[in-house]
């Protein structure tokens, strides 16, 4: 959740590859494998000398969220996942309190 804010707000990060992380990686940020402090260092030390790398990596992660997070597109997924629940279940003969009616 903490890296999806900050691509949000358009800052790259650095992180191991654990969990879902490697997948938001690819659009806003750096990996190095566990343990590996040298990586680490190197990778935030490149964040750090080049602005425009980080300011890069960044913007592509703000816009990953802007594409795929925001209210509008999450509303939407939303509203297209309940619609068609609605009618299915309508389909189905389910009335809205989840229980079967009869079908006219």
């Amino acid at each position: 959740m903490v890296l999806a804010e900050a691509m949000s707000l358009g800052r790259p990060f650095v992180s191991t590859p654990v969990g879902g992380i490697s997948e938001l990686a690819g659009e806003g940020g750096m990996l190095v494998p566990v343990d590996d402090e040298i990586g680490l260092t190197d990778r935030l030390t490149d964040l750090l000398a080049n602005p425009d790398l980080a300011r890069s990596i960044g913007e592509r992660g703000r816009r990953f969220c802007l594409e795929t997070r925001s209210v509008e597109v999450i509303d939407a997924r939303l509203r297209k996942l309940y619609s068609a629940a609605a009618n299915d279940a309508r389909e189905r003969g389910v009335d809205g309190a989840g229980t079967y009616s009869e079908r006219r």
